[in-house]
Formats: C-alpha cells, structure tokens, sequence
C-alpha cells in the first residue's frame, strides 16, 4: 500500500499524535492483507486482489476526515493554541526579568536602560504577535 505514508504525514502534519499514527498504520496494514488473503482465496489475481483491498479499504480522504473529526487524538499544542503562547510568555519573561538581575543588583544605574530595552522587546512583541489567527 504506497499510498499510506502519504495519508499518515498528512495526518501528522495535521497533528494527530504519534501513537495514534502508529496504530492507524498497523490497523491499516492488517486489514489490507486480510483483504486481500480474501480476495486471493476468492481465486482471483494478485493485481486484482490488491485493488480490490484498496477499493474496500477507503480512500485517503475518508480516513483522513474521520481522524481529523476526533480532537482528541490531535497533539494537545493543536487542541489548546493558546497555551503555546501563554507557556512561551512565562518562559520569556522568566528569561528576560530574572536572567539580568544580578547585574541590576550590582549595577543601579543600568535600571533605566533595562526598563526601556525591556518596553521595546514587550512592544515588539505585541506587534508581532497574530491578531486573529484561526485554528482548525
């Protein structure tokens, strides 16, 4: 069956997990012989065998419609987007309020110019930041 890998990198880019993908491949794999150990028993020919187990197994679009039905078997970053971005704002600002500390304590008169450094990197940010994206 050539035509899975395709299905299943268009399911992982889509962000079904990866245990997920694993399962659906063997699952896939197991039925399509089984199909086709049928259709050989049914004396027909090996070519005619296979693509009557490619016929009966579904096209791509169906499986890939009924994964992609189920938010639950996507990665949590593709169910919960926003956490994304809330977790990379606690780790930045971490970062960037606690990593210069020290100097600041050594150093009073360089609080000024960490306040204005750390104003532009907010702005910055802000005005990067996408204003109304839409998540599947």
């Amino acid at each position: 069956m050539p035509r899975r890998q395709d299905l299943l990198r268009r399911l992982y880019d889509a962000g079904i997990t990866p245990r997920c993908l694993l399962r659906l491949d063997a699952e896939l794999q197991d039925h399509y012989v089984d199909l086709e150990r049928e259709a050989l028993g049914a004396k027909k020919s090996a070519a005619e065998a296979s693509a009557e187990a490619r016929l009966r197994l579904g096209n791509d679009d169906a499986i890939a419609a009924g994964f992609l039905d189920h938010t639950e078997l996507k990665l949590w970053i593709y169910r919960w987007p926003i956490a994304l971005y809330c977790l990379g704002l606690i780790v930045w600002s971490l970062l960037v309020l606690l990593s210069p500390l020290q100097g600041l304590l050594r150093n009073p008169a360089a609080v000024p110019r960490y306040s204005l450094a750390l104003c532009s990197s907010v702005t910055l940010l802000c005005a990067l930041a996408p204003r109304h994206a839409t998540y599947r």
